[in-house]
């Protein structure tokens, strides 16, 4: 991850990871304490849901691009 070219630099991962985090609380939280969850933990979950998507797409595109570096070197 040291070169300019990285798909996601950590700091970048560990925010959008943090992200996702508070959303995933906002959305437990205002679905808890209503008497009838609706749009704001609804809209909260599905932006949790998207970011863990791309939190996981991300991961895989790093460690393909782990494994293709490594396979050149080799």
């Amino acid at each position: 991850m040291g070169n300019n070219h990285s798909v996601i630099r950590v700091r970048n991962a560990v925010a959008l990871a943090v992200a996702d985090l508070v959303l995933f609380v906002i959305a437990n939280v205002t679905a808890k304490n209503s008497s009838h969850p609706g749009t704001v933990s609804n809209i909260a979950f599905v932006t949790f849901l998207v970011g863990l998507v791309l939190l996981i797409a991300l991961g895989a595109a790093v460690l393909i691009r782990r494994r293709r570096a490594a396979t050149r070197l080799a």
